[in-house]
């Protein structure tokens, strides 16, 4: 009776060490509102943070369609990316790539439908279970290999951690 019991407690505590082993639990989730930087006007944006020094993003914004230097109308944008953080405590080095769909041929006469470009920046992210998250980045965005003038190369960010 004693086995028995040892061996339903190992049983019933094995699928538990499982399941908790294949499921990490994330760092944290960034939400922020950026004026310019990778979707070109600026965007909502949300990051999974999976590791302290990694962060997926997903947006949605807007971005400028001009001609003959002046704006004409904005269009949806959303900007899909990818940062690995270097340093340790609040202050870190960003360093990743967005790739920028678009829900039109916004930049056709440009070589094509979508911007992509590196991402280079500071990020502020405060301590505590609520944090503040602050960045500040240059973002030049390229379309079928060549440099995109058309777009300003700076971003803001400012929103919360948690």
């Amino acid at each position: 009776m004693y086995i028995t019991r040892i061996s339903h407690l190992l049983l019933s505590a094995i699928p538990a060490a499982i399941l908790t082993a294949s499921t990490p639990a994330l760092a944290g989730v960034d939400g922020y509102v950026e004026l310019g930087g990778s979707a070109v006007a600026g965007s909502v944006n949300v990051e999974l943070v999976p590791d302290p020094h990694v962060a997926l993003r997903l947006g949605m914004g807007v971005a400028p369609e001009t001609s003959s230097s002046y704006v004409q109308s904005f269009r949806p944008v959303f900007p899909i990316g990818a940062s690995g953080m270097i340093g340790a405590g609040a202050h870190q080095l960003e360093l990743g790539g967005t790739y920028l769909a678009n829900s039109g041929n916004t930049w056709a006469s440009n070589g094509g439908p979508a911007l992509y470009g590196p991402l280079v920046g500071w990020r502020f992210t405060s301590p505590g279970p609520i944090g503040i998250l602050l960045r500040a980045t240059f973002t030049p965005q390229f379309q079928s290999g060549r440099r995109f003038y058309d777009v300003f190369p700076f971003g803001i960010s400012a929103g919360a951690h948690f």
